[in-house]
């Protein structure tokens, strides 16, 4: 099980754990990544929220930034989505830590709030010329660089099959460019859950890795992408739940 832990900055309040907290979710290492050995798309995350000021953020938001310390879901909640629709970068290390929380709804949250900041800022790419399709100019100066969160977002994919958090993962590689997570997309199509398969398939789709064969053949009896298997009805997953109530 690999944590994310580094020394908390100056001015960034203890309520959000986000540089004390571990992102303990159990993982495989990256290739290449023995024991003993570098992880570079940790060091890079790290770096990331090195260099955010969020000193900036505790400032406009103390009162979210201390309900996240309340220890009452609601409050954790209302404040996750206040972080989530400014759109703000550096409210990203804030919302991290909430991935492991308890309570199922907090973790949804959490991630539904980082896909919202991340597809906020990457959007603002987009080529108008094309509006039949997301497609993302490449960046330039002065654009923010959110490739680092390589290393949050292979994490969320390799989490438990909840429904939710691989599926925010998905979307958040595809608007970020990450085609090096590919192998792990094409391994969430086997999903059980409708919105991770469509989020997957889609962020394959956008990064153009679609039409490239499978890292992996399928399992002995799970459908192939193009494919699926007549199964029951399930139940919807949290992510489907909370898109329902937002209509």
């Amino acid at each position: 099980m690999e944590t994310f832990r580094s020394g908390r900055a100056p001015g960034m309040p203890f309520a959000a754990l986000c540089l004390a907290a571990g992102f303990g979710l159990a993982v495989v290492a990256p290739a290449g990544a023995g024991a003993g050995r570098p992880d570079p798309e940790r060091a890079a995350w790290e770096a990331f929220v090195k260099s955010l000021n969020t000193a900036t953020l505790a400032k406009d938001f103390p009162g979210p930034l201390r309900d996240l310390d309340s220890g009452d879901d609601r409050n954790v909640i209302r404040a996750a989505n206040v972080l989530g629709t400014s759109g703000a970068i550096e409210a990203i290390p804030f919302l991290v830590p909430l991935l492991e929380a308890r309570s199922v709804e907090v973790r949804v949250q959490a991630g539904l709030n980082l896909e919202r900041i991340v597809s906020s800022v990457e959007l603002k790419r987009r080529d108008l010329a094309q509006p039949d399709r997301v497609r993302l100019r490449p960046r330039t100066t002065g654009d923010p660089d959110l490739t680092p969160l390589r290393w949050v977002v292979r994490r969320m994919m390799q989490a438990a099959d909840d429904g939710n958090t691989a599926a925010y993962a998905a979307t958040m590689a595809a608007y970020i460019g990450l085609r090096d997570l590919a192998p792990e997309l094409r391994r969430l199509l086997q999903s059980r859950h409708p919105a991770v398969t469509q989020s997957a398939r889609h962020a394959l789709q956008t990064l153009g890795c679609a039409g490239e064969p499978e890292a992996h053949p399928p399992r002995t009896g799970v459908a192939a992408p193009d494919a699926p298997a007549a199964t029951p009805a399930s139940r919807p997953s949290e992510r489907e739940r909370f898109s329902l109530k937002r209509r």
